[in-house]
């Protein structure tokens, strides 16, 4: 029977659709599934532990990974917690403003002076120079041999080998003397510097005119020359100091006769 080119040809009945409900409930994969029946199964075994092995060596690199990942956050995690500690401390609250400078003293030398003890040592009162030639005492001048009816020494009640020029019952006549030619019996230790003169730092050289009695004692002593503030101090200590006799024709004198006195400041 010849085909009738015109006449449809009958389509195939289709395969019945697979529900869910037959995809679960089924026996093996293999069920009502021809390719895999006809499958080698030289070649699908394998190729299924091929599988699986690839499956396991994927999921054990990412179990790997994952470690690697949390070793890693928590390393960076302990980095962050010793820095941290490791922070340096903070700065130093800033220093007190320094204290505003004193006043200016008001008088510096005054009060230097003032709590500086006097050191006796730190002035200097130098040798005595020579002074000032003796004075000729005309009172005493007269004839050699006197004159015929003239009271002996020219005073009247004046006694052989008494002071010359001498008067009864009073003192002595005062003899003018150079320094020169006193002799010492006995020199004190330089005086302290006046207080007031060394606190207004007062210098100078004070003359000093001495009266000595027939002992050598001093009996005065008055400033002449010099400032005013060192006066005082040289007299006093002028005062101090001993003499032998000035002796003027085998008799002792009392003298008169000047001394210099410089102070000086070191």
């Amino acid at each position: 029977m010849s085909k009738d080119p015109q006449k449809p040809v009958p389509a195939k009945s289709a395969a019945p659709a697979e529900t869910l409900e037959d995809s679960v409930y089924r026996s093996s994969l293999s069920a009502g599934n021809e390719a895999i029946k006809r499958g080698n199964p030289m070649v699908t075994i394998p190729t299924t532990v091929a599988m699986y092995a690839l499956f396991g060596f994927v999921a054990l690199q990412l179990a790997k990974q994952s470690s690697v990942v949390k070793e890693k956050l928590k390393t960076v995690g302990i980095d962050i917690s010793e820095k941290a500690e490791d922070a340096p401390p903070p700065p130093p609250p800033p220093p007190p403003p320094p204290p505003p400078p004193p006043p200016p003293p008001m008088a510096a030398v005054s009060s230097k002076a003032d709590t500086t003890p006097i050191d006796p040592r730190q002035e200097v009162v130098p040798e005595q120079a020579p002074k000032e030639l003796p004075k000729q005492d005309h009172s005493l001048g007269g004839v050699p041999g006197g004159v015929p009816g003239g009271v002996p020494g020219g005073v009247i009640g004046g006694v052989v080998g008494g002071v010359v020029g001498g008067v009864v019952g009073g003192q002595g006549k005062v003899v003018d003397f150079d320094f020169s030619q006193i002799k010492i019996k006995y020199q004190p230790p330089a005086p302290p510097y006046p207080p007031l003169a060394k606190i207004a730092k007062i210098q100078g050289t004070v003359v000093v005119e001495i009266t000595v009695g027939p002992d050598g004692v001093p009996t005065s002593a008055v400033a002449k020359e010099g400032p005013p503030q060192l006066r005082p101090s040289a007299e006093a200590y002028a005062m101090m100091w001993k003499f032998e006799p000035a002796m003027l024709n085998g008799q002792a004198q009392y003298a008169r006769f000047k001394l210099t006195m410089p102070y000086r400041l070191k």
